[in-house]
């Protein structure tokens, strides 16, 4: 993962548990700090890091039912192709978190031209005994000094399809809960597009 694309993942998490983290990374503002972290940090340790705290960030998170008897026989990954970036196997519970390429589109103007922002989009989802567990973290680019609002969960349904073509779950979500506004988008009059990378059979890491 370059170093830009960990910039735009750790600017999903608030500044207080980025520098808490690391204590000894100066820094005036969050983006001065990201750089730092970036640039001195190990890439493991940054990954760690958002796998552990991705729970701060804004999420959108479901819960479904499930029938699954054998926690064991669950496949290496629950979403179809997309491989997971760290599965942990606990007693009575599997816990799946994933980086999956998240892609911004947008015409602006002027001058007239077509751009695009790829970000890593982080996933997690755990199986318990008879309940699973997405979280969806709320990606929010700043690309200008406009704004456009777009519903967060613009792509939810398609990671829940993929989910639900893997592993059985019973019926729609039987909770649903939002920590998560409406994603603001800085830009300059601009259409903007989100969509799940070309290359979506691939992940992070």
């Amino acid at each position: 993962m370059n170093p830009q694309f960990l910039r735009r993942l750790l600017h999903l998490f608030p500044i207080k548990f980025i520098r808490a983290e690391w204590p000894s990374i100066q820094g005036r503002t969050k983006d001065d700090v990201i750089r730092s972290v970036v640039s001195e940090i190990n890439i493991q340790n940054i990954l760690e890091f958002v796998r552990a705290s991705s729970g701060v960030t804004k999420q959108h998170v479901y819960l479904f039912e499930h029938t699954i008897r054998n926690l064991r026989s669950l496949p290496d990954s629950v979403l179809s192709s997309w491989q997971p970036v760290d599965v942990r196997r606990h007693q009575g519970a599997v816990e799946y978190f994933y980086l999956v390429p998240l892609v911004f589109e947008f015409f602006s103007t002027p001058p007239p031209s077509e751009n695009s922002m790829q970000f890593p989009w982080p996933i997690k989802i755990r199986f318990n005994d008879h309940v699973v567990q997405v979280n969806l973290t709320a990606c929010s680019p700043v690309v200008s000094p406009r704004a456009l609002i777009l519903p967060a969960s613009m792509q939810s349904d398609k990671v829940l399809a993929r989910l639900r073509t893997t592993v059985h779950l019973s019926g729609k979500a039987v909770f649903k809960k939002s920590t998560a506004p409406p994603i603001r988008f800085a830009v300059s009059d601009s259409r903007l597009n989100v969509r799940l990378s070309r290359n979506s059979d691939s992940s992070w890491g």
